[in-house]
């Protein structure tokens, strides 16, 4: 019996990669595809499931984290690239079996639609929150880290009328008044976010 093997199924042996992550406060050490995504890992191999994966190029917003307390689309982030980092899901924020803050905001304002996007919604309002306050923020105390690759997401747009979706209010309600960035598409951007990306917001 032959114990060749494909180079194919060689190379994916040789492609694993180890990192320690820190997810939801708990440091765990993961040996990944370096392929895998950090959305692939959370829901397939962590059992994360809150974190959605829709359109798998960083559009809808649904698959929104948080790493480092800055909003990032998990489906465009490898998992190795968190190394070192801290990253946080919608399993992550009800501390004590409370909600959070922004979660409480959510209901309040009947922003929870069908549901399914809801979590991204939910983590993109509350790293806002935390870019605007630094007080809220959880990650980098006193540690200073290479920042992960990542694509903003920008806050509702306060120009709009009124009538705007319950999701856009339920951010209002937490953030208030901030001032913005005028990007080269229209758009705004927050100070501390990078890029014009869709908003999870929306």
């Amino acid at each position: 019996m032959s114990t060749h093997q494909p180079a194919f199924y060689q190379a994916s042996i040789h492609a694993l990669r180890r990192a320690l992550v820190r997810i939801n406060g708990r440091a765990q050490l993961i040996a990944t595809d370096e392929r895998t995504t950090l959305a692939e890992l959370l829901r397939d191999e962590l059992g994360l499931t809150g974190t959605k994966e829709v359109c798998g190029m960083g559009n809808c917003g649904a698959c929104t984290v948080i790493v480092d307390d800055a909003a990032v689309y998990s489906c465009l982030v490898l998992a190795a690239e968190c190394d070192g980092h801290e990253v946080e899901t919608i399993e992550g924020q009800a501390r004590g079996g409370r909600l959070s803050n922004v979660q409480e905001a959510f209901i309040a304002c009947d922003a929870l639609q069908c549901g399914f996007c809801t979590p991204g919604q939910v983590l993109a309002v509350e790293a806002e929150l935390r870019q605007a306050s630094p007080r809220r923020r959880r990650a980098g105390r006193g540690a200073q880290r290479q920042p992960v690759p990542v694509r903003g997401v920008p806050p509702p747009d306060r120009r709009r009328p009124p009538g705007r979706p319950p999701g856009r209010r339920a951010g209002d309600a937490m953030i208030g008044p901030q001032q913005t960035h005028p990007q080269p598409d229209g758009r705004t951007t927050p100070p501390g976010m990078v890029g014009a990306g869709a908003g999870a917001a929306a």
